[in-house]
């Protein structure tokens, strides 16, 4: 029984041994020849993760903007767009003659369309927990603490 239990123990720390910095470097030379095989597939979701990202940043404070200002404050928009960014010109252009009920209207809408082609949040927790469920948007959850 105890000789059982000292080879279990020397099996453990055979399997525990730290590999050299050299090794380590060979098995990343190794990973980089089998990614080598998709280096377009690579390029291309790394150019589309940083588009996304990208339109995220440009795109979502500014109906929240809208609302807070020209709903719920109340103030007129400028219809030369005047305090937004010039890729919003044209919406604002739009929105200069409506009231505020229209307005929210078409955040309200916006907001729809970029829930569905955007997800929820900027991070969609797309991952899984400890127990192999999805976690947060995937799981249901729209954008809630999921366990």
């Amino acid at each position: 029984m105890n000789s059982q239990m000292h080879t279990a123990a020397e099996n453990q720390s055979e399997q525990e041994q730290e590999i050299s910095f050299s090794q380590t470097m060979q098995v990343f030379r190794r990973l980089m020849a089998y990614l080598s095989f998709f280096k377009a597939r690579i390029a291309a979701k790394l150019s589309l993760m940083t588009l996304e990202h990208t339109f995220r940043i440009l795109l979502l404070p500014w109906p929240l903007k809208i609302v807070v200002d020209h709903v719920i404050l109340g103030e007129p928009i400028a219809a030369d767009g005047a305090g937004f960014p010039d890729y919003m010109a044209g919406i604002m252009l739009f929105l200069s003659a409506k009231t505020s009920q229209e307005i929210m209207f078409y955040m309200l809408m916006a907001g729809i369309v970029m829930v569905i082609f955007l997800g929820m949040t900027p991070n969609r927790g797309t991952g899984r927990n400890a127990t192999g469920r999805y976690t947060g948007a995937a799981a249901g959850s729209l954008g809630a603490a999921s366990a």
